[in-house]
């Protein structure tokens, strides 16, 4: 049997794969600084986000984390800024 004759050849899918590892400390780096910069707890956020600890956020995930941070970090602006006020 030649290889052209296989039906089910699969290859694997690199980017999938690489969606399901975990963050590396440059990630988790911009995340803690995030934390730090709005006052964040970092065991909240992980229960939030459905991970024992930052350094198992997979790959995929990470944007979604930023956005979840970006959107604390507007309303702790915005609550300030009427502290201020």
């Amino acid at each position: 049997i030649a290889e052209s004759d296989i039906v089910d050849k699969v290859e694997p899918d690199l980017e999938k794969e690489e969606g399901f590892k975990k963050i590396g400390k440059v990630q988790i780096s911009v995340i803690r600084g995030i934390l730090e910069e709005t006052q964040g707890d970092e065991e909240r956020f992980c229960k939030h986000i459905g991970v024992d600890r930052l350094e198992d956020i997979c790959n995929r995930d990470y944007p979604t984390c930023l956005k979840e941070l970006e959107q604390t970090e507007k309303t702790t602006r915005t609550v300030s800024k009427r502290i201020r006020s």
